[in-house]
C-alpha cells in the first residue's frame, strides 16, 4: 500500500512540474552557516562581515550592533519562512541544501525548511558530500526519506535530483542510493557530481556534472577585482568545454566570487584564504545576474542532449561572505534590499528566451503583481508592487491605521503596532489585493 501511495505522490509531482516543462527550472545552493554568535561557525562569519565596509552583504535578518559588530542569526522558523517566501517570489524553483550530519547546527536550515508551513511554495533537494561524517547507510536512509516528500525536486519526469560532491566517499554514497532505490522499485535518482574537472568521473554512477562555484583564482579574477563579465565568460567557457567533451551537465550560474572578508578575518575551515580569495570579481548588478541566467537558458535550449535535466544551478542563495548570494540583504543597516530577487522575478515572468508568453510558475500566488513578506513578522515588512498602488492598513476590528500611496516597492515598519492580526489592502487600476498579516 505504501508503495502505491508513494508512486501516486510521484505522479502528482510529475504532473505539477509538467506545467512548466518547456522552460528550465532554477535552483540555488544553500550553505546554512548563519547561526548567530553563540555558534562556533556562526561567530566566525559574524566576524567576517562585521566591519562596516562589508555590511552591504548582510543577510536581511542580520542585526547591526555597531560599526564593526553584527549578529547574523538565521536559525528561527520565522527567518526560514521568510527565505522561502522571498525565493518563491523570485520564481526560484528549488533550494539545494548542503547535507551535514543530521544533529549538528549546520543542518538547521534544512530542518527549518522541512518544518515550515510555507515549504509547499518551493521545492528542495540535497547535496550529499564527504562533509557529513555519518555512516553511508545513515546518509542514504535520510535521502530516501527526503525524496519521498511531495516537494522534493524531480527532473526528467519522475527522477529525484541529487547533487554530490566528487570527494572520496561521494561515489559510494551515490551508488548506495541508486541501489536502494532500485531495490524498492523507485525511479532512479538523477545524481550530479559537483566538480571542477570538465569530464565525467570514471565512476559510472553519476548522470551529469556541474560546479559548486567559480572562484577568482581559477576563473580569471584579479587582485583589484575583475569585472563580473569575466566570470560570465568563464562560466560559458566551462559549459562549452563540457559540451565538446560529450558530458551531460547542469550549467552553473555564479552570482559572484569575492571572499576578501575571509582574508581579513579568516575562518577555521579555510587554512590559506589568500590562495583562494586574493583574486576576486566585482559584485554583479542585478541585471547582469539575469543576463547570465538568460545565457544559461539559451545554452540549455540549444543543447538539450547535454542539458537533459533542463535545470540551472545558481551559486548561491546565501554565500554572502564568499561573494555569491541571491537572498535579500540589509541596505544602510536598516532597509531590506531586494534588487536581486526583483530582477530575477522580472526575468522569469516576462523575459524567458524560450517563450514569448509570460512564464507560468508551478505554484503561482493569488496575485503576481503584489507581494507582502515576511508574514508573520516581528518588525518590518517588505511590500512589493509592479505599479503604483494605494495602501490601506486595518486592524482586526477594521479600524484604518494607515493610508498611503506607494509609487514603488518599499519597507514598512510595524514596530509601533502591538502583536495581533492586521489586514493590508493594496489597490491599483487593475487589481485589489487583501493580505492578512500576523504581527508577533
Amino acid at each position: 500500500m505504501f508503495r502505491y501511495l508513494f508512486l501516486l505522490a510521484l505522479c502528482l509531482v510529475s504532473w505539477r512540474t509538467s506545467i512548466a516543462q518547456d522552460r528550465p527550472i532554477v535552483g540555488a545552493i544553500r550553505w546554512d552557516a548563519w547561526l548567530g554568535q553563540s555558534d562556533g561557525v556562526g561567530a566566525q562569519l559574524n566576524r567576517s562581515l562585521g566591519p562596516n565596509h562589508w555590511h552591504s552583504r548582510l543577510p536581511f535578518f542580520a542585526k547591526v550592533i555597531d560599526a564593526n559588530t553584527v549578529d547574523i542569526d538565521g536559525t528561527s522558523q520565522l527567518v526560514a519562512d521568510a527565505e522561502i517566501e522571498y525565493a518563491a517570489y523570485a520564481r526560484l524553483d528549488y533550494f539545494a541544501f548542503l547535507m551535514y550530519d543530521d544533529q549538528i547546527s549546520l543542518s538547521n536550515g534544512l530542518h527549518k525548511y522541512l518544518s515550515s508551513s510555507k515549504n509547499d511554495q518551493l521545492n528542495f533537494c540535497v547535496i550529499m558530500s564527504q562533509i557529513s561524517t555519518e555512516p553511508i547507510t545513515t546518509s542514504v536512509k535520510r535521502v530516501l526519506a527526503y525524496i519521498q516528500k511531495s516537494n522534493y525536486q524531480h527532473v526528467l519526469g519522475d527522477r529525484p535530483l541529487v547533487y554530490a560532491y566528487n570527494l572520496e566517499n561521494a561515489p559510494q554514497l551515490a551508488l548506495a542510493l541508486k541501489d536502494s532505490c532500485a531495490a524498492r522499485h523507485w525511479p532512479r535518482p538523477y545524481i550530479v557530481s559537483l566538480q571542477y574537472a570538465d569530464q565525467m568521473p570514471s565512476s559510472s554512477v553519476y548522470d551529469a556534472i556541474t560546479c559548486y562555484w567559480y572562484n577568482g583564482t581559477q576563473s580569471g579574477g584579479s587582485e583589484t577585482g575583475a569585472p563580473y563579465s569575466t566570470l560570465m565568460h568563464a562560466a560559458q567557457l566551462n559549459w562549452q568545454v563540457r559540451l565538446e567533451n560529450g558530458t551531460k551537465q547542469i550549467p552553473l550560474v555564479s552570482l559572484g566570487a569575492d571572499g576578501r572578508p575571509r582574508i581579513e578575518h579568516p575562518v577555521s575551515w579555510i587554512p590559506d584564504p589568500a590562495s583562494i580569495y586574493k583574486k576576486y570579481f566585482e559584485s554583479p548588478q542585478p541585471q547582469e545576474i539575469t543576463q547570465h541566467l538568460k545565457q544559461a537558458f539559451n545554452f540549455i535550449e540549444n543543447n538539450p542532449l547535454s542539458c537533459e535535466a533542463n535545470t540551472v544551478l545558481m551559486y548561491a542563495w546565501n554565500e554572502n561572505d564568499e561573494g555569491g548570494w541571491l537572498m535579500p540583504t540589509l541596505e544602510n543597516d536598516a532597509h531590506i534590499n531586494t534588487a536581486r530577487i526583483d530582477s530575477l522575478r522580472s526575468f522569469r515572468l516576462n523575459d524567458s528566451p524560450l517563450s514569448s508568453a509570460p512564464l507560468e510558475h508551478k505554484r503561482s500566488s493569488p496575485n503576481d503583481q503584489m507581494a507582502v513578506f515576511p508574514n508573520p513578522t516581528t518588525d518590518s515588512i517588505r511590500i512589493l508592487i509592479s505599479s503604483p498602488s494605494q495602501l490601506v492598513v486595518r486592524n482586526s476590528s477594521g479600524l484604518v491605521l494607515l493610508e498611503s500611496t506607494l509609487s514603488e516597492s518599499q519597507t514598512l515598519s510595524f514596530s509601533k503596532y502591538p502583536p495581533g492580526i492586521y489586514f493590508l489592502e493594496l489597490r491599483n487600476k487593475n487589481q485589489n489585493y487583501i493580505q492578512k498579516l500576523i504581527k508577533k
